[in-house]
Order: C-alpha cells, then sequence, then structure tokens
C-alpha cells in the first residue's frame, strides 16, 4: 500500500468527510462527505487536479481495504462501498469546484467502475434536483444507477440502510461525528499573491483571448501557473508546449482545452522549450472575464 500522500492533510480540511464509521446494512464500508461544506472556492489555490486525484486514488485503495475486512468479518465477498453525500450549504459558488468533481467521475469511470454500491443523497432541498438534471448528461451510468434521495429527515430515512452505530449524531446514530477542521493556514481563494508572488489582474474582453508564452532558453525548465477568474466565470484555458527538440508536426498539450474557472499545475520540459498559455473567452458574446494568474519558469537540471 502506498505512503498516504502529504496533499492529503490539505484535502480532509477543504472537504469535510469521514471513512470511519463503519459498514451498511449489507457490510459495504461506509464513506460520508459534507459536500455543501466543501471550501470548493479553495481547492485550486491549495491543491492541483493531479494531487486531488493521487489523494482520491489512495482514498480508493483505503475503501477497498476495508472492504476486505468486511468480507472476512462476514464471510461473503464485499466489493463495494456506499456514500451519504450531505448537500446542506450547498450554493451556486460550489461550481467553482466542478473541474475537480468532473475530474473524480472520469477516473472512477475508468479504474473504479464497479465500487460504488449506493449513494444516500440527504438535505438536498431545493437545488438538488435542478443541479443533478444539469449533471446527469456527464455522468457514467454507474454513478446514476446509484444514487438514492433521501427525502425529510436524515436520522430518520438512513436509520433504514445503516445501523444506529454507524451513523454520526447528526443522522440520529451514535458513530463519530464528521470531522470539520480549521482552513485558516491554506491559501485563500482572494488573495492577490501566490507562494508569496504579486498576481497580475487582466480582463479579457467578450470574444477575445489572452496568450502568455513563458520560455526556458538555455535548458530544460519547470513551468509553473495559476490563474483564479473573478464572479465564479468560467474561461477557457489551455496550456500548449514546443520543446526545442521535439518531432516535426508533433503537438505536446500540458492542459487540455477546458472552461474552467481556477486551475494550477506544471510542467517539466526535457529542454529548451516555450509554454503558451491560452485563456480563451471568444465563446461570450457579452461578458467580459477578470482573472488574476501567474506564469513562471525556473530552469533545472534533469542530467542526473
Amino acid at each position: 500500500m502506498e505512503a498516504e500522500p502529504k496533499e492529503n492533510e490539505i484535502m480532509k480540511k477543504l472537504i469535510p468527510h469521514s471513512v470511519t464509521n463503519g459498514v451498511d446494512n449489507e457490510g459495504r464500508p461506509l464513506y460520508i462527505e459534507l459536500t455543501g461544506k466543501i471550501k470548493a472556492n479553495m481547492l485550486a489555490a491549495n491543491i492541483s487536479k493531479e494531487q486531488f486525484l493521487q489523494c482520491h486514488a489512495w482514498g480508493m485503495q483505503q475503501m477497498i481495504m476495508r472492504g476486505e475486512v468486511s468480507s472476512k468479518e462476514l464471510k461473503k465477498p464485499v466489493t463495494k462501498f456506499a456514500m451519504i453525500m450531505d448537500l446542506e450549504g450547498l450554493g451556486p459558488g460550489h461550481r467553482v469546484g466542478l473541474p475537480f468533481i468532473l475530474s473524480v467521475i472520469a477516473f472512477d469511470d475508468k479504474y473504479y467502475p464497479n465500487f460504488l454500491g449506493k449513494v444516500y443523497v440527504v438535505n438536498g432541498g431545493w437545488l438538488f434536483p435542478m443541479m443533478f438534471q444539469i449533471l446527469k448528461p456527464t455522468l457514467p451510468q454507474f454513478i446514476l444507477d446509484q444514487v438514492e434521495l433521501v427525502s425529510g429527515n436524515p436520522a430518520e430515512g438512513l436509520l433504514n440502510f445503516f445501523p444506529k452505530e454507524t451513523l454520526p449524531p447528526m443522522y440520529g446514530g451514535s458513530g463519530p461525528e464528521v470531522p470539520i477542521l480549521d482552513t485558516s493556514d491554506l491559501k485563500s481563494a482572494s488573495a492577490t499573491t501566490w507562494d508569496g508572488e504579486e498576481l497580475e489582474e487582466v480582463n479579457i474582453g467578450a470574444g477575445d483571448k489572452l496568450e502568455i508564452c513563458i520560455e526556458a532558453e538555455n535548458g530544460a525548465g519547470t513551468f509553473g501557473w495559476y490563474f483564479i477568474s473573478d464572479g465564479d466565470y468560467d474561461v477557457g484555458f489551455s496550456v500548449a508546449v514546443e520543446e526545442k527538440e521535439q518531432k516535426e508536426g508533433e503537438q505536446i498539450i500540458a492542459r487540455k482545452y477546458e472552461k474552467l474557472i481556477t486551475d494550477q499545475g506544471s510542467y517539466t520540459s526535457k529542454g529548451p522549450c516555450t509554454v503558451t498559455l491560452t485563456w480563451d473567452n471568444s465563446y461570450s458574446l457579452f461578458t467580459s472575464k477578470t482573472i488574476k494568474f501567474i506564469a513562471s519558469v525556473a530552469e533545472v537540471d534533469i542530467s542526473g
């Protein structure tokens, strides 16, 4: 089993959840997530999507191990897990975290398509049906088949599916509470600096684009970028790479085009290289977008 990624401490703070609350009535290990309390606007400021997926993969391996323990105790195969998704507090501002959600869905569709047993959605309120209809076309069938909306008081509905000792007190049980950790030591989404460097602010007009080129002229370089769009407006973003020694006609994409509100990432070249960051607002007819960003390069020694 691989060691826990150090970024998982950030995940615990930004995404309140529990993996220690036992099993459901069928012996499936339970994952509880307070989705409505996720600090979605702080995600990209503190963790990249690649690091996010590494932490998620590590967590999935932990759930598989818990399933194996349950299999031995029950003397029957336990090959799936159950999830409680609590949407209390969910609002439009959470859409900034959508790229992270979609990346996890695609990851699980590829590597864990048959591991999800059931998703019990609680505290959905009026917003859940609307958001579910928006997301439904992007969701794989293995998720759609397992979603169950628990209406009314979760403390009554969830006891139909879980032992009382599994559920935390807020759901009428006697199990451990879901911890909500302090985030004051993490980077703020509204910060004007990134790792001590001043963020540059640029307005991209409706129908317009912004391109920034950064170069490592004398050797290999590690290129880094971070941006966030004001007002929760998405903007098309991509990162293209041109290595000095790359083959003719070869195209290197460090970040494929995607409409994002925020992103951070890096690319290490094999030698002298030019990296082009593009923010594309050409699809917007009337709305300009203001972004804060930083783009940098540091030459590195990759000889040995």
